[in-house]
């Protein structure tokens, strides 16, 4: 278990500064190392209780005796003692405990975890980012393209409605596959680990980090992402139109809607996530946990967004023959 490899590490480095300083004090008197062995002492005591408690899995004296552990760990560093977690790190945990024994939740390991909302949130870092938006485009993309390839958007054009309404039944049609496909994502997400794991207490109210260090819910992330996801698909699927109907070759459609998201993508990964830059919104994950302060309004961006990206597709296509 990783936990327990972690806090055998700091037992380790605990245990061999008790040594070395037990050592030392054969040798005669020193006050600095008297009061450092007063702390190291105890705190190596409650690092193996700590460890003891993981491999018995008792999760509420485990966090309760994680946050005695970094309490003496800080004091410990104070001394020159060897501690290798940071004063940042040690904080950031205790508040974490804190928030745990009052949600009655065990700590989890986010990445491993199976407990539905955090499985949740793993998969929708794996799947609901550029990658998988870009992917799930580049399948839908012939529906609009392969009609100008094999020439029947002109018997489409004859239909009794017009170009414009024709745009719209494309990106509806589109839109409803999307957000099928979101869904899907976000049901099976939760019903594999709900069947299969275990979990105690609410699981909607486990901590999350921000980038700011503020802590905020699963579940007020999962509605967050949620909600970004439906209105994120609806402005890549009007991209696609805008693009679809304006190129009117699949290749060309693919390579340009490669390219800007990608393009989209290389800006987040560097920091560059304005407020009202549609692609900000393409890494749900992360648009979550470094701009938190983005929501509501950001979902009003995307909407906006999604009606000027349609408007340009109708005019242009007003413009353009068959």
């Amino acid at each position: 278990m990783k936990k327990i490899e972690l806090f055998s590490k700091y037992e380790t480095e605990v245990s061999n500064q008790v040594i070395r300083d037990q050592d030392d004090l054969k040798k005669g008197p020193n006050a600095k190392i008297e009061s450092r062995l007063e702390i190291g002492l105890p705190l190596l005591k409650h690092l193996n209780q700590l460890i003891q408690e993981v491999k018995e899995n008792k999760w509420k004296n485990e966090l309760q005796t994680e946050m005695n552990v970094y309490d003496l760990a800080m004091r410990f560093e104070q001394v020159e003692g060897v501690f290798s977690a940071s004063e940042k790190d040690i904080k950031k945990a205790i508040q974490l405990n804190e928030n745990l024994l009052q949600q009655g939740l065990p700590k989890e390991y986010l990445d491993l975890s199976i407990q539905p909302s955090l499985f949740m949130k793993k998969v929708i870092s794996l799947l609901l980012n550029a990658p998988g938006f870009l992917i799930l485009l580049l399948l839908l993309g012939t529906v609009i393209t392969k009609e100008f390839e094999d020439h029947t958007i002109k018997l489409a054009y004859t239909l009794p409605i017009s170009r414009s309404h024709y745009i719209l039944i494309k990106f509806f049609s589109l839109l409803v596959v999307s957000l099928l496909w979101i869904l899907l994502v976000f049901s099976l997400s939760y019903i594999l680990p709900t069947i299969f794991g275990k979990f105690t207490g609410n699981i909607f109210n486990y901590p999350l980090f921000t980038k700011t260090e503020t802590i905020i819910s699963s579940g007020t992330y999962l509605k967050t992402a949620l909600a970004y996801s439906l209105c994120y698909s609806t402005v890549a699927i009007s991209l696609l139109v805008l693009i679809g109907f304006w190129i009117r070759n699949t290749l060309v459609t693919y390579l340009i809607l490669t390219f800007i998201l990608s393009s989209g993508f290389i800006l987040s990964k560097i920091g560059f996530n304005p407020f009202l830059y549609p692609l900000s919104y393409q890494q749900i994950d992360r648009v979550i946990l470094d701009n938190n302060g983005y929501y509501p309004l950001g979902a009003v961006v995307l909407i906006g967004s999604t009606f000027l990206l349609l408007l340009c597709a109708i005019c242009m296509n007003r413009k353009r023959g068959v």
